[in-house]
Formats: structure tokens, C-alpha cells, sequence
């Protein structure tokens, strides 16, 4: 197929009117893996009271960078307190409390045991932040629709034994702090597990010498067959732009008994195509795909690109290899119609590398 009478049947290919679609970003982790990251659990014979204005904290230094999304800390009560909020914040120089809460999750501290040996509470923390390793943050709790009659204490240690952060509080509602070394308030600090870094499988990334535009009905693919069984988490694609393109849409799917892509999504990801470059260099782009696919070793996919609402001014183009490709383990595949039908170039090559995690 001479790739430029390819390009010219791709251009005069109407396109058909779309709205654009709304993206939810997601991250969350699905498989419920936790770590314990920081913590002093040991056993504590005293306790320090919160409510009002009067607010605990703990700063803690993480070993490793991780994100934290939950907390544990041992609490009992005394009346009834209210809403218990929990927030991560940063420290300053002098390791005191600073800014804005960084995460923050709350629960009802009526329902804390009034035993003196408390509970340990756990408190989601929403959304969770990104914490650096060897860096000073802090834990704050607060109640602060209590009063002297109707309070939360978290029990601590003293002296003092946990070496990466110490006990701090407010009296004024958190306006300023004290550090007070001489104690450690009982807490833990939790995270998903960090994955190691992701390990690049299937590839093409060298060769190219033309590209090939993605808009409106025009859709373009590239086949890959892994040799190792393992989950694809991202692709990276050598791109450029033309106009505004909008969102592109990458997405992974099977293949049917003559190598087209097929079916439903198996995972997708997006990204902003207006951000590309419009010249060379060209951008070797990330697109992270949701919570990702388990790929079979030996099994034919496909990483799919659309740009719905993209027209003839306004594209995303993909580079191509069309003198002397020599991935032997798929191709690229054309559609003008929105994906409903494909034609193999087996001649072709998209610059493209997978990405993931093994199995």
C-alpha cells in the first residue's frame, strides 16, 4: 500500500459530529494491599486530651516515599466530643505544623470506647497524599466541637522514644505550636504497597520517517504480541499535533482470527492533545491506563487511538516506520470508520512501547 495515497484516503474521510466526553480520573488502588510505613505502637502510660482549641499532634518522617491513605491511632473518651478530624500536613523548619492539610479524614468520636485502654482508630485519610522520603510531616487531630466536659484523649509514650519525629500541640486552634520532645504520641501510618518501577516489554522506537493522523472517524492502531505474561499499565506513543485535537483516547484491546482489534476495551487511559507539540521533537507520550490488564504471553493486542473530536484541522499524528520496519511481532492497523472495521498494514510500524508490572 503506498503510504501516501494511505494518508490522502485517511484526510478525505468525513467526519462525523461527536460531543466530547467527560474524563473521571482515577487512581485509586484496587487491590486493597496495604503497608504499615511509619509508626510508634508501643505500650504508653499516659494520654493528652483534644478538644476546642486544644489540638495533638505527631510528626513522623517516612523512611521511603510512599502515599499515605490511612492512619491508626489509639484513642478513648470521655462524654460525647463530636466529629474527630485527622489531616496530614507539613512541617517548617522548626518541625512545626505548617500550611494546609494535605489529606484529611474524620469519624465519630461518640462512638470511641470511654475505657481508659482506648482503641486503635483507624481513619481513612480521602485521596491520600504523596509523601518524600526523609521529610518531616505531621499528624493532627482535633475535636473541636468539644469542651472540658466532653473530649477525646490519644495516649502516648513517655519519655520520648521514637527518633524521626516528636509530639507537638496547640492551644489556640492551631495559629501556633509547641514541640514538647519529651513524648510520643501512639500512632501508625499506612499506604498502599509501592510497586517497583514499571518494566518496559513490547516495542518499536526507532526508524520512523512519517506519521500517520488520528481525528473523528479515523482511528489508528498498533498490534503487539508480549513475550511475557504481564499486566500493561501504561504506553508511551512518539506523537505530535496539528490544530486542537482534543482528548486522545488510547485504549488496549484483543484481536480476532485476522489480527484486528476486537471487542471492548480491556483498559484505557487519556491524554490532552492540545499539551503536544505541533513540530519536531516530537513528544514520546505517556498514557496511563486505569487499573491496567493482565496480558497472556504469546497473544496478539492492540494499542488503539482515536481523537473523537478531532477534524480535519484539528489532529493528532502518530509516527510511523514505513521504510524498513522490523517489529516481527505485530503491525499497524487503519480504520475509517471509527473502529468498526480494520485494514492491516503489515508493512507498517507505530513507534510505541508498552509498559507494566509482571505477573
Amino acid at each position: 500500500m503506498n503510504k501516501g495515497k494511505k494518508k490522502q484516503e485517511k484526510d478525505k474521510k468525513p467526519k462525523k459530529p461527536k460531543k466530547a466526553k467527560k474524563i473521571k480520573d482515577e487512581a485509586a488502588n484496587e487491590d486493597g494491599e496495604m503497608k504499615l510505613y511509619e509508626y510508634w505502637n508501643i505500650l504508653d502510660p499516659a494520654l493528652a486530651n483534644l478538644w476546642g482549641d486544644f489540638w495533638q499532634g505527631q510528626t513522623f518522617t517516612p523512611r521511603e516515599a510512599h502515599t499515605t491513605t490511612l492512619v491508626k491511632l489509639i484513642m478513648y473518651r470521655l462524654g460525647n466530643p463530636g466529629q474527630v478530624t485527622v489531616s496530614i500536613r507539613a512541617t517548617d523548619e522548626a518541625g512545626l505544623p505548617t500550611g494546609d492539610d494535605l489529606a484529611v479524614g474524620t469519624f465519630d468520636g461518640n462512638q470511641l470506647p470511654t475505657i481508659a485502654s482506648g482503641e486503635r482508630q483507624e481513619v481513612s485519610l480521602d485521596g491520600g497524599v504523596e509523601l518524600a522520603d526523609e521529610t518531616k510531616y505531621v499528624i493532627i487531630a482535633k475535636a473541636t466541637s468539644g469542651d472540658k466536659d466532653n473530649y477525646v484523649r490519644w495516649r502516648f509514650q513517655r519519655p520520648s522514644s521514637y527518633p524521626r519525629g516528636a509530639h507537638v500541640f496547640s492551644s489556640d486552634g492551631g495559629t501556633t505550636w509547641e514541640e514538647d520532645t519529651c513524648r510520643d504520641m501512639r500512632f501508625e501510618e499506612w499506604g498502599p504497597v509501592s510497586l517497583p518501577p514499571p518494566t518496559l516489554y513490547e516495542y518499536y522506537n526507532t526508524g520512523e520517517d512519517d506519521e500517520w493522523s488520528i481525528s473523528g472517524w479515523g482511528w489508528e492502531a498498533q498490534t503487539f504480541t508480549p513475550a511475557i505474561a504481564h499486566t500493561i499499565t501504561s504506553v508511551k506513543l512518539l506523537l505530535f499535533r496539528y490544530g486542537l485535537p482534543g482528548i486522545l483516547t488510547i485504549s488496549i484491546k484483543a484481536t480476532d482470527g485476522s489480527g484486528h482489534p476486537t471487542g471492548e476495551d480491556l483498559c484505557s487511559g487519556t491524554t490532552d492533545g492540545n499539551t503536544l507539540p505541533t513540530e519536531a521533537p516530537y513528544e514520546w507520550r505517556k498514557i496511563t491506563l486505569g487499573d491496567g490488564y493482565n496480558l497472556e504471553a504469546d497473544t496478539k493486542y492492540a494499542i488503539v487511538a482515536r481523537a473523537l473530536e478531532g477534524d480535519g484541522s484539528n489532529r493528532v499524528y502518530w509516527r510511523v516506520d514505513t521504510t524498513d520496519p522490523t517489529y516481527d511481532r505485530g503491525n499497524n492497523e487503519s480504520s475509517n470508520n471509527e473502529g468498526e472495521s480494520w485494514t492491516s498494514y503489515p508493512a507498517f510500524d507505530m513507534m510505541f512501547e508498552e509498559w507494566g508490572q509482571p505477573l
